[in-house]
């Protein structure tokens, strides 16, 4: 494997870019917290009640639609970014008839929509789910007449009241779920018709590689497949855990997941960091697990495992 760096980077690129995703969405629902609540004031516990509430929802659909459409203009970004960087490691191993970032671009933009329309820009499942629990719990508490103190932690508490998550709880935890997979999946998929396209202008068969970000919460899968080299048309192999399946094409490899994949030839192995040091400083992160029962102050001795 040559230089890591760029892979590092493009994990951490996104890695903020789905902090301030996270930030935004979190806002939305602060934002109809605070609405639903003078609702519930203002209109008492009623059957009533809940048709405003759930028009309301329409509102939060509306601006996370819009922020998910600024957020995946980011991620094409960073993509286009990424797969520049990759061309330069190709240059670096001498590949010929290399085509510019500009042209890949050109080549791939209307697939590349087509990827973001189908993951982030899709409708997020969580809104729907959220209007159908407040639905069902609004119309269970009002007819059993339940004071609106008690309404409220049912629906729209930001701790845990009466031991269970709030309706609202739960839908904060989906939209975070749903942010970090939907932007990884988009980018990952845009990544890969980016790898393809440039196979298909050098009529050069690549190979791709797994790169995980070595820290104390890379999962066991995502360790074990650190550094794993298969043909851009072949899917890797997982046997750590927690994993999808044990063979897919590309990451993510589970929830939260943030391995990147980064185009391959073997005259890479001569310039940079080897696949088999990749290898090494994964299973060095392994045993010292194995070895403290402890992830937070392990420290193995190799630059490539970023710890």
């Amino acid at each position: 494997m040559p230089e890591i760096r760029p892979s590092m980077q493009f994990i951490g690129k996104m890695r903020r870019l789905d902090q301030l995703y996270l930030a935004s969405v979190q806002k939305v629902l602060r934002d109809f917290r605070r609405i639903a609540l003078d609702i519930l004031y203002r209109d008492k516990v009623r059957m009533t009640t809940i048709q405003p509430i759930k028009s309301e929802l329409y509102n939060v659909e509306s601006r996370v639609t819009n922020i998910s459409y600024e957020v995946s203009q980011k991620i094409d970004e960073h993509v286009l970014w990424y797969m520049n960087q990759q061309l330069g490691n190709l240059r670096r191993v001498e590949i010929p008839h290399l085509p510019t970032v500009q042209q890949l671009n050109l080549n791939t933009y209307t697939e590349r929509k087509q990827a973001y329309e189908g993951t982030i820009l899709q409708p997020p499942k969580w809104i729907a789910e959220l209007s159908q629990n407040l639905e069902l719990n609004l119309t269970r508490l009002a007819v059993a007449d339940t004071p609106i103190e008690a309404v409220v932690d049912r629906l729209l508490s930001t701790t845990i009241a009466d031991g269970r998550a709030s309706v609202l709880r739960v839908a904060s935890a989906s939209a975070s779920t749903w942010a970090k997979a939907t932007s990884w999946t988009s980018a990952i998929l845009a990544t890969r018709i980016l790898f393809k396209n440039t196979q298909t202008v050098t009529r050069t068969v690549y190979m791709k590689q797994a790169i995980a970000a070595i820290d104390q919460v890379t999962t066991d899968c995502c360790l074990r497949v650190h550094g794993q080299i298969q043909p851009l048309e072949k899917p890797f192999i997982l046997d750590g855990t927690p994993r999808f399946a044990d063979k897919l094409d590309s990451p993510p490899f589970h929830w939260n997941c943030r391995t990147a994949m980064s185009l391959y030839t073997e005259k890479m192995e001569e310039k940079g960091i080897t696949t088999q040091e990749m290898i090494d400083a994964a299973q060095a992160e392994l045993q010292a697990r194995e070895e403290t029962g402890q992830r937070e102050r392990i420290w193995p001795a190799s630059s490539t495992s970023r710890r």
